[in-house]
C-alpha cells in the first residue's frame, strides 16, 4: 500500500464497459501538487486524459471512462471529476485483465524506481499472434501517453511513484513506455 505524503496526491481513473456485464476497472498513480485542491486537480487530469488518450482508433467504444478521483494529504481530502467519454473504435474490447502494459520510468535505480500501469480497452483487432500489439498502434499509443505525461506535468501535477511506509521518497516519473506485448493482471495470493 502506498503512502500519500504532504504535497502529493493519488489519482484513480475509473472505467467500466458500456455494454455487457459491469466490470469496474481502475488505474491509479501518484502526482505532486503545490496546493491542496483535489477537485481542481482531478479536473485538470481528466481534461488531460480526454485531450491526450483516446485520440486514435485502438480503444474500444465499449470502454467508458467514468471519472477521475483525487486523494491528497494533509487531512486526506478528496475530489472527483466526471469524464464520461468512450473509446472510438467500434470493435470489441479485450477482457479487462488483458491490458496494455505501460512502464513508468524514473531517475531512481532498482525496483523502487520502476512502476507500471495496466491500461484496458484495447480492441481485439489490434492484437497479433502471440499477444503482440500491431506495431503502428504501439507508436501511436506511445505518442498519446507522452502527451498525457507532458500535459499533467505542464499543469504542475507531475506523475510520481508513491512508496509504502518506510520506503523512499516519491520518485518523479520521467517517461512512460508502452510495451509491445499485452500483459495480464493477476492478483497476488499471500
Amino acid at each position: 500500500m502506498s503512502v500519500v505524503p504532504d504535497g502529493f496526491g493519488e489519482v484513480t481513473i475509473n472505467m467500466d464497459f458500456v455494454a455487457g456485464p459491469s466490470n469496474p476497472m481502475a488505474i491509479v498513480f501518484g502526482y505532486s501538487h503545490a496546493g491542496v485542491n483535489p477537485s481542481g486537480h482531478a479536473s485538470v487530469i481528466a481534461n488531460s486524459l480526454i485531450a491526450s488518450i483516446n485520440t486514435i482508433n485502438v480503444w474500444s467504444n465499449n470502454l467508458l471512462y467514468l471519472s477521475v478521483d483525487a486523494f491528497e494529504n494533509p487531512g486526506g481530502v478528496s475530489g472527483s471529476a466526471t469524464v464520461g467519454i468512450t473509446g472510438t473504435a467500434g470493435e470489441a474490447a479485450l477482457p479487462p485483465q488483458v491490458s496494455v502494459l505501460i512502464r513508468k520510468h524514473t531517475a531512481t535505480g532498482g525496483a523502487a524506481g520502476r512502476g507500471r500501469m495496466y491500461w484496458p480497452g484495447l480492441t481485439v483487432a489490434q492484437v497479433l499472434e502471440g499477444g503482440y500489439i500491431v506495431g503502428s498502434s504501439v507508436v501511436l499509443m506511445q505518442e498519446e501517453f507522452d502527451d498525457f505525461l507532458g500535459s499533467i506535468a505542464g499543469a504542475d501535477l507531475p506523475m510520481h511513484l508513491l512508496h509504502g511506509v518506510g520506503g523512499p521518497a516519491p520518485s518523479l516519473v520521467t517517461s512512460l513506455a508502452v510495451q509491445v506485448i499485452l500483459a495480464t493482471q493477476r492478483r497476488r495470493i499471500r
